[in-house]
């Protein structure tokens, strides 16, 4: 729900800048695609280290790599750009053409025919992902890809595409959508560590490992890895007993809705 706001509050700026600004510019003159590694799948393991991140893992605005295939060890000729970190926007270049979606896992490699945005100037990661988050520009992807059985996208072909570019502007722009993107990645973050106390807690609560009549934090203290616990459950149980501090994950809505009235004063 949260993010859907931040979406759409980003969109909202960005399509304000669109509007306004009158000179263009080539993608390719403001970021590189990464391209994917060709994995073999010989190579899987049921339960690697490395989840492999493919076209059916990017979805419209997100990336969930809970059903990838697994690896153990990195390929040695495997570019750097494919060790996927939390926070890089990737891009689908078959099928579904034109989806992006932000990582907010570790251990994720980048698959062929996906890509990943190297912008020039990393300070624009926020802008350029709102932009390919466009309808409109998603739709000028989807119209260039070729092919019959399924659509395939060039990442030559799509640098080749033109944006609503002037570079202070799109600076500023970049630095207003920060907060929005940083608040999109934490909440995706949150989301996938509250999954993971889930899929930890139901069993034992389903097998009465667990007395939730007498349900206690030094009770649950004692059924997980204290690695585990170190990392999730303190905020979890946070959450539980003061809900105003699950709130904290919204504040970039204020940050980028006061910039967001100072942008739109600026080009209004």
């Amino acid at each position: 729900m949260v993010n859907g706001y931040l979406e759409e509050l980003g969109q909202a700026l960005t399509c304000k800048y669109l509007d306004s600004c009158i000179s263009n510019c080539l993608l390719s003159d403001i970021l590189e695609l990464g391209n994917g590694f060709a994995f073999k799948s010989g190579a899987y393991t049921e339960s690697g280290r490395y989840k492999v991140l493919t076209i059916k893992n990017v979805q419209d605005g997100n990336v969930d790599c809970s059903s990838s295939n697994r690896l153990d060890e990195l390929p040695i000729k495997m570019k750097e750009h494919c060790k996927l970190k939390p926070g890089d926007v990737v891009l689908s270049l078959t099928g579904n053409v034109g989806r992006v979606g932000i990582v907010a896992e570790t251990s994720c490699l980048l698959n062929q025919r996906v890509a990943v945005l190297l912008p020039r100037d990393e300070h624009c990661l926020a802008g350029l992902y709102f932009i390919f988050r466009q309808q409109s520009f998603r739709s000028e992807m989807i119209g260039i890809a070729k092919g019959t059985a399924q659509a395939n996208l060039s990442p030559v072909e799509t640098l080749r595409l033109s944006i609503s570019y002037d570079e202070s502007t799109f600076q500023e722009l970049s630095a207003i959508l920060r907060p929005v993107f940083d608040g999109i990645l934490a909440n995706k973050i949150e989301s996938l560590k509250l999954a993971e106390f889930r899929n930890l807690l139901l069993p034992k609560l389903m097998s009465g490992e667990i007395d939730v009549s007498k349900i206690g934090l030094m009770q649950l203290n004692s059924q997980f890895p204290k690695a585990w616990l170190s990392r999730c459950l303190p905020r979890c149980w946070d959450w539980i007993r003061h809900p105003e501090l699950a709130m904290r994950v919204v504040a970039p809505v204020f940050v980028g809705g006061r910039e967001a009235f100072r942008f739109h004063r600026g080009f209004g």
